[in-house]
């Protein structure tokens, strides 16, 4: 008798084993491609722009706070007082957060273009800087992205766009 209790207990601990399953950690990564439009507005100088952009993921850092680098090119219209043109921009952004809401900056090049005068002149001062920091909204394997914040070409900007 004490054999089969032993048996018994020993088949027990087995099947409670063998149906119990391991726990994995999810990974969040985001999507590797975005397209998205970008409204923005410099109220000095009465500026405003609408851009459309493309992103890629580079490098992905899972469980950390710096959570993805990303590079954007990006183009569209820009009118201000008494001029316009057309911003071309690469942009190269570091996002840190967890979840869906993250924290991105950036730092890029930024070329102009005068239609009217046929030549290609930054903006402001010489510089063909571009940049940005703001609040990004993107959900680690979802498709919706939103992005607000204040940059330069795009001033005080938000952005909707697709995740690929």
């Amino acid at each position: 008798m004490k054999h089969y209790l032993l048996v018994a207990f020993f088949l027990l601990l087995f099947t409670a084993e063998g149906f119990s399953q391991k726990k994995y950690q999810a990974v969040e990564v985001l999507k590797k491609n975005s397209a998205y439009a970008t409204v923005g507005i410099y109220p000095e100088g009465m500026y405003g722009n609408v851009t459309a952009n493309y992103e890629r993921l580079i490098k992905a850092f899972p469980g950390s706070f710096f959570h993805v680098i990303q590079v954007r090119i990006g183009a569209g219209p820009w009118v201000a007082w008494m001029a316009e043109g057309i911003n071309f921009f690469s942009v190269a952004s570091l996002c840190m957060g967890r979840s869906g809401s993250h924290l991105e900056t950036g730092m890029g090049v930024l070329f102009t273009y005068y239609p009217e005068r046929r030549e290609w002149h930054p903006i402001v001062n010489d510089r063909h800087i571009a940049g940005n920091i703001g609040y990004r909204f993107q959900r680690p394997e979802g498709r919706f992205l939103f992005r607000t914040g204040l940059g330069w070409p795009e001033g005080f900007y938000v952005s909707l766009g697709y995740c690929f």
